[in-house]
């Protein structure tokens, strides 16, 4: 491809625009960020509405297929392996954890909200179950069921 200096340099141009772009768009960002306070993540509230305007599924920090060849080697020897996905949220951790071995995995979140819309979404898997509690008191699931426990960010909000 045989470019004169003119065409080279609005080709530098346009890439240095959108280069400049998306700084603006981070820096605004960033400014949103900072000049406000942040989300009530200890507020039911604040959940609840989250997944009503945000219902499709969402990893936080990062998905299973990321975490599973750390994970996985550590707990190949657990038979029969049963997880608990506490503030499992609308993540597709609970599934996903399913298709690598798991037998059985509770979805344990605060937000009756995303309890339901999981439900609904993963009703003719029978190995999930969904479980609407306070994750500071624990008092809907039984001491000693699960074999693993998995918390992405759950503490956090607390």
């Amino acid at each position: 491809m045989n470019l004169n200096i003119g065409q080279l340099l609005n080709r530098t141009s346009a890439t240095t625009a959108k280069a400049e772009s998306e700084d603006d768009r981070i820096d605004q960002e960033l400014q949103n960020i900072l000049n406000r306070p942040a989300p009530k993540y200890d507020d039911i509230d604040y959940w609840n509405t989250r997944y009503e305007r945000e219902p499709e599924p969402f990893d936080w920090y990062q998905k299973w297929s990321r975490l599973k060849p750390i994970v996985l080697p550590i707990i190949e020897s657990i038979h029969p392996k049963v997880a608990l996905d506490l503030g499992c949220g609308n993540s597709t951790l609970a599934n996903d954890l399913l298709s690598d071995g798991f037998d059985q995995v509770v979805g344990y979140d605060a937000s009756s909200t995303v309890i339901s819309q999981n439900t609904e979404r993963y009703k003719d898997e029978p190995r999930l179950r969904w479980v609407c509690g306070d994750a500071s008191k624990m008092d809907k699931i039984e001491s000693n069921t699960f074999d693993v426990v998995f918390d992405k960010g759950t503490m956090d909000s607390l």
